[in-house]
């Protein structure tokens, strides 16, 4: 199997000089994935515009940095603004693709990790990022171009990944990427957890939440709503993948009859699997996310043709030691290409 590799940037300093180094070094992606989520949206740029005039004060609200950072993304890279606070706003935006992720954290050994299944074409456009902040603190991310916050860990040891959750009706509150951000911006996961309660709510998406300590939390957005599953002393596996947890009822109409089937299919798949691991290791990982056994709805997905958005898939598969502070990561589908190792 070869190995593929994510491009590396090293951004840092303070919010402005991250973001002019962001948008400076990959300029060249972040209009191409400007493009690519465009035409995917099938709306007219105008309105697109106007979410990111909304985009734009939520976030503001929420940390002005975050926009100091953007603002400095877009004058990088020669991009409108607003198409910047657009894709940090993706998710909320319009639903794409059928997102199908699947999220594990092993408590015993705090890895943390998750198959990232999206669009084909973000696998030639998706970078690592590290950041290094004025304060100290340091980010290792895979993440989009333009986006400021996705999944990866911090040098406290606390790890992010991220699940895609349907609901009906407009999401206009905190864009979830800028939440993600905020979670890897913070010295543990009681600061990470207070910064999810404390925001202007409405956005469909699930956060894990694992630190170097053991212990994880996980965050399901419903709209206006949100709820936290904690774990207890017992929980040594947890596993989330598109439906919601803690709430059973809540049920879209964009994630009815096959979605719910596929989602349903892959966490009971790797719950099982999860639970019947011993070592709780990095190769046990493996083989959780590389599992394609059911043959309709595999843990490990090959791009399929999507109507909206071209092919879509594992893009790739990203595994987290949050006491080494170590990322395993595949460019690509994990059953095509091999883990490659980056270290903080």
């Amino acid at each position: 199997m070869p190995v593929e590799k994510f491009p590396i940037i090293q951004l840092k300093g303070s919010p402005r000089e991250i973001g002019l180094q962001h948008g400076k070094i990959i300029k060249d992606r972040i209009h191409k994935t400007i493009a690519a989520y465009h035409i995917a949206s099938g709306l007219e740029e105008e309105v697109i515009l106007k979410k990111g005039e909304a985009f734009k004060k939520v976030i503001n609200g929420f940390n002005p940095d975050y926009c100091e950072e953007i603002e400095a993304i877009a004058e990088g890279s020669g991009a409108n603004p607003l198409w910047i606070y657009v894709l940090n706003g993706r998710t909320e935006l319009t639903s794409l693709l059928k997102k199908e992720c699947t999220a594990l954290y092993f408590s015993k050994t705090s890895i943390l990790a998750q198959n990232w299944d999206w669009a084909e074409a973000l696998e030639s456009l998706a970078v690592i990022m590290r950041i290094k902040k004025e304060n100290g603190q340091e980010i290792l991310q895979m993440t989009e171009p333009g986006i400021i916050g996705k999944i990866g860990f911090n040098n406290d040891g606390v790890g992010a990944c991220l699940n895609f959750l349907g609901i009906d009706g407009e999401l206009n509150g905190v864009p979830i990427h800028i939440l993600l951000r905020a979670v890897l911006d913070s010295a543990n996961l009681e600061e990470a957890v207070d910064k999810m309660k404390n925001h202007e709510h409405g956005t469909a998406s699930n956060i894990l939440i694992g630190d170097k300590k053991g212990r994880f939390m996980d965050v399901e957005f419903a709209g206006k709503k949100y709820f936290l599953i904690e774990n207890s002393q017992e929980e040594e596996i947890f596993v989330h993948t598109n439906h919601y947890l803690k709430d059973k009822s809540i049920i879209s109409t964009g994630v009815l009859g096959s979605d719910m089937d596929n989602t349903l299919a892959r966490y009971e798949r790797a719950e099982s699997l999860a639970k019947g691991v011993q070592l709780q290791s990095i190769d046990d990982m493996k083989s959780i996310l590389l599992d394609k056994s059911n043959k309709e709805h595999p843990i490990c997905r090959k791009y399929r043709r999507n109507e909206r958005f071209g092919r879509g898939g594992s893009v790739c598969s990203i595994i987290m030691d949050l006491v080494n502070l170590e990322m395993y990561i595949t460019k690509g589908n994990p059953t095509k290409y091999k883990y490659e190792l980056i270290k903080m």
